[in-house]
């Protein structure tokens, strides 16, 4: 869609007046030049490479200080990541540590609500059996005044002469 767009506004320059069309022209001329000054690398499409002159040379001067910048920059920012992941290293355990030290808090806790919980329970459980106890003895003793009721008097003396 670009290309379209830029042959209409070609179009319409040239249509404007000649000065569109030569600043066109004049613009691929040195387009065309600056990419021959790097030796014509296949990726900038350049139709023809100039020989080896100064002035490649100092391009290629200018891409070796830029690369060593880059390097430098580099350096300085691996550095500068290196040292704060190893600040993240420490603060992450660090944090796990506390983390865990709170999960073992409240777990704790935890642990003794539950206890107070069950012992709840443990005390429901033992009222139960306290109270069966206390209807079996209950119950115990009825049947055997009962048992004592039925039996003939004689019977009755017995159990008073070992009393």
């Amino acid at each position: 869609m670009e290309d379209t767009s830029n042959n209409k506004d070609q179009n319409q320059n040239q249509k404007g007046g000649g000065d569109a069309g030569k600043i066109e022209k004049g613009y691929q001329i040195a387009i065309g030049r600056v990419v021959a000054l790097f030796k014509g690398e296949k990726n900038l499409k350049a139709k023809k490479s100039l020989p080896h002159t100064e002035a490649s040379e100092v391009i290629d001067e200018l891409i070796a200080d830029r690369i060593k910048e880059r390097k430098e920059e580099f350096k300085k920012q691996a550095a500068t990541l290196i040292e704060k992941h190893v600040e993240f290293v420490k603060f992450e355990r660090e944090a796990k540590q506390k983390f865990e030290q709170e999960i073992l808090k409240k777990k704790k806790e935890f642990t003794a609500d539950a206890q107070k919980v069950l012992q709840l329970v443990d005390g429901i459980d033992q009222l139960r059996k306290d109270w069966e106890a206390s209807l079996k003895t209950v119950m115990t003793t009825e049947e055997e005044e009962e048992e004592e009721q039925e039996e003939p008097e004689g019977g009755s003396n017995t159990t008073e002469e070992q009393q």
